[in-house]
């Protein structure tokens, strides 16, 4: 097991994973997301022991996240933009990539397919955007509704 900081930085705790060798004002900080932040006057709070399991994965979404190269979110897994929105060494979050596709495919007919094989994104009927299969609600036509649209339905009504 390995001993790491921990960091109060502006009311945010964070476990402190070490300097950005590319530029040293920076630091790696994780809170159960990658960060790469500038620590200034961080607060060491205690420490925390990570096991070399727990390690592996932190290290794992420092390399398949951080942040998004078009909302600027910081997100576990980013991949590859897609073909139509090419952006060399960027990377694209889930939300982005689902708000691409129904867009690619509501403007040109074209599917640029699912963010990953474990993606259960769906296509709300009503607002026609992809959501996450968490925020859907299936409808009695095997169509999928969005919680939004469903709530937006529900206050409409008499």
């Amino acid at each position: 097991m390995t001993t790491y900081n921990l960091l109060l930085v502006e009311d945010r705790l964070y476990i402190h994973m070490g300097c950005d060798e590319q530029d040293p004002l920076y630091q790696y900080a994780y809170d159960g997301l990658p960060n790469r932040i500038e620590i200034g006057e961080a607060e060491i709070v205690g420490t925390v022991e990570l096991t070399p399991e727990q390690l592996e994965k932190i290290q794992a979404e420092y390399e398949n996240g951080g942040e998004c190269g078009w909302c600027g979110e910081i997100a576990k897994n980013l991949r590859p933009s897609h073909m139509f929105d090419f952006a060399p060494g960027k990377k694209m979050c889930k939300n982005c990539w689902n708000h691409d596709r129904g867009v690619y495919l509501g403007s040109y007919g074209e599917d640029i397919g699912p963010f990953d094989e474990k993606d259960d994104s769906k296509q709300c009927v009503a607002c026609k955007n992809f959501i996450d299969g968490k925020r859907l609600l299936k409808l009695d036509d095997e169509n999928f509704e969005c919680e939004d649209c469903a709530q937006h339905m529900s206050d409409m009504a008499p």
